[in-house]
């Protein structure tokens, strides 16, 4: 019965070579990735074929009336963040927390009611008897703003904020600091003053559920301003397909299938290679899953769901490689499923089929692989782990499955003559100076790998 290991004279590559391998290739192809879709996806498919720009400008307009960006004289648009009153603009940050509250009063008062693509949404708990556009819905929203917005109750308690003093107020105003507040803001203490401002502008801006960026949100969440920027997001998406697919495959899939024994540019590099798991060249269909299961990950890359996408491509590598890290002969999850193994082509000697390993055999009788296959026949084999294991059911029938103390040392001393033969073929005129693993025999035929 013949043996399933993988012969002495197959040197399996480490794990820094074959990651290395696969960092290389993984470059190249990221880089003609970016080539492809600076050069074609943007301009051609983004620009021209899926209009993605038209999005852009839609939705920078809709932002542009909501007052949550502005356009700067060079016709920039730029965030409402960015904007800086010329009364404040020299005066610390949490002063421009007025910018910030008339711009969230401009937004719900004048905005919301009267824009006929922004609107309360059902989980405003907005409620208004008037028509939209009218001073009583108008109205309503101001009163809601008080209310649900910021908290304030008819008393006119809230957070900092309260309701204006002025006689004619009828909700038609934003919000005025009360009167413990503005009090504090005004003491001729400094540290007094500051600490109120400075919680003031943490309230209205900086927390993470900041009145600010609360309707900021609900701009953001307004379903025309979705569509505008998930259309204008897809489009951009989509414009990579071509750039994702072509540099995966071709580093990943069609290099390494007209390459011999799988090689990408990166194995070249470093020099290893793609055989069978059972010592022999690897037929292309193996070759095939072998790199089908590299690409995989890089198409799941084009399913619109980034952050998913880009967990499941990392995820997927990073098991992959503990499984490498994990196996004896360095073999990963694609190399268990397609039936192959990463070799180091500089120290390996590797043949096409037994046939060729027979005929191999015969012309080089004092050869590594025939002392090999001669103790696989007759007796012993001692890996240079220094196991031993029986080779064959005929040895162990014959010994009764006795191994004694003189039988390894023969075994040893073979194995000792097997390393100097195995230098000679590897090292010597009989092999590939440059490593390919291609031996010539006597009669200038291929016979090995």
């Amino acid at each position: 019965m013949a043996t399933k290991r993988i012969p002495p004279y197959i040197k399996p590559a480490g794990y820094l070579r074959n990651g290395g391998s696969f960092l290389i290739d993984l470059g190249f192809a990221l880089l003609t990735m970016l080539i492809l879709f600076f050069a074609f996806g943007q301009p051609v498919i983004y620009g021209n074929l899926l209009q993605g720009p038209s999005y852009t400008t839609k939705y920078n307009d809709l932002a542009k009336e909501s007052g949550f960006a502005y356009e700067d004289g060079e016709g920039h648009i730029k965030e409402f963040v960015q904007k800086a009153d010329l009364n404040l603009r020299n005066k610390p940050r949490y002063q421009q927390y007025t910018l910030f509250v008339d711009q969230i009063w401009h937004y719900f008062y004048d905005v919301v009611p009267s824009s006929e693509k922004i609107a309360f949404q059902p989980s405003d708990g907005f409620a208004s008897d008037f028509e939209k556009g009218s001073e009583g819905y108008r109205r309503d929203a101001g009163k809601w703003v008080y209310s649900s917005f910021f908290g304030i109750d008819e008393s006119g308690k809230g957070t900092f904020f309260t309701y204006p003093s002025d006689a004619d107020f009828d909700f038609n105003k934003a919000p005025v600091l009360d009167a413990a507040t503005s009090a504090a803001s005004q003491s001729a203490d400094e540290k007094t003053s500051t600490d109120a401002l400075q919680s003031v502008w943490y309230y209205i801006y900086e927390n993470g559920n900041s009145r600010y960026k609360a309707a900021l949100a609900h701009f953001q969440n307004q379903p025309v301003a979705r569509g505008y920027k998930d259309t204008q997001l897809y489009a951009l998406y989509f414009s990579a397909y071509p750039s994702i697919l072509i540099g995966s495959l071709v580093f990943f899939f069609l290099i390494p299938m007209l390459s011999r024994n799988g090689q990408t540019l990166g194995k070249k590099i470093l020099h290893v290679a793609v055989i069978g798991s059972d010592g022999f060249t690897a037929p292309k269909w193996k070759i095939g899953i072998h790199y089908g299961l590299i690409v995989l990950p890089f198409l799941l890359l084009m399913i619109p769901y980034v952050i998913v996408t880009l967990m499941v491509f990392f995820l997927y590598f990073l098991v992959d490689y503990i499984v490498m890290l994990m196996q004896k002969n360095h073999q990963s999850v694609h190399d268990l499923a397609s039936m192959t193994i990463v070799i180091n082509s500089e120290s390996s000697l590797w043949f096409p089929s037994p046939e060729s390993r027979d005929k191999y055999i015969t012309l080089h009788p004092s050869s590594f692989p025939a002392l090999y296959q001669r103790e696989l026949e007759t007796g012993i084999t001692k890996e240079s782990q220094g196991r031993k294991e029986a080779a064959t059911d005929a040895l162990a029938a014959e010994q009764e499955g006795i191994v004694d103390s003189r039988t390894l040392e023969r075994a040893a001393a073979i194995q000792e003559q097997a390393k100097e033969a195995a230098k000679e073929i590897v090292y010597d005129n009989d092999a590939d100076p440059k490593g390919e693993g291609d031996f010539v025999d006597g009669k200038g035929e291929d016979d090995a790998h």
